[in-house]
């Protein structure tokens, strides 16, 4: 994904989060031997209704499986995927509708909180960057590089945490949510 074109590196990232997304959804609906390969391998094989990254996206989001930011996201990075994968003209990281996206990208800015959180203090860099980051290093490419690694980490590590936990995720979210909540007298 670094050492890549611009339309490279937007169907590798896309293609890991769609492949991470499955694995997450697969543990999630897991419950038996039988029932994987009865009823669940074929949702996700041949015309399956969980073959497209659309779908993956969008049933992921309904489990309560990822958070309102990574499923925009996702969407965000799926048209930009479309459009370097299905349209003739190239799309690259300086293209307008490319960069319209990629600012949009919430998952760099949940990523630098994070290195923030855990590695300390960032220091800005000095200079232009190197020749050695790959072809056409742009802002628009960093951030949708940094999204992609953000929300795969995350998906990375749900995709093997024990179904017996995973299927409480959606319930803890939503009483999460609940009790950070600021209150009226709080405002």
């Amino acid at each position: 994904m670094f050492s890549e074109s611009d339309r490279g590196c937007i169907l590798i990232g896309a293609s890991v989060l769609d492949d991470l997304l499955a694995s997450l959804l697969q543990n999630y609906l897991k419950r038996n031997e039988h029932v994987c390969k009865q009823a669940m391998e074929p949702l996700f094989s041949g015309m399956g209704p969980l073959t497209s990254f659309s779908s993956r996206i969008k049933l992921t989001y309904c489990l309560g499986l990822i958070k309102k930011w990574e499923y925009e996201d996702l969407e965000r990075i799926r048209k930009i995927r479309n459009k370097a994968a299905h349209e003739f003209t190239p799309k690259t990281f300086t293209n307008n509708e490319i960069i319209q996206i990629t600012q949009q990208l919430e998952g760099a800015n949940h990523s630098v909180v994070a290195m923030e959180k855990f590695a300390g203090k960032i220091e800005k860099s000095k200079g232009e960057a190197t020749g050695n980051a790959g072809p056409s290093l742009s802002k628009e490419r960093l951030r949708f590089q940094m999204t992609v690694i953000h929300l795969a980490a995350g998906f990375d590590l749900l995709s093997k945490t024990p179904h017996d936990e995973l299927i409480h995720l959606p319930l803890y979210r939503k009483m999460n949510a609940t009790l950070s909540k600021p209150s009226k007298a709080e405002n």
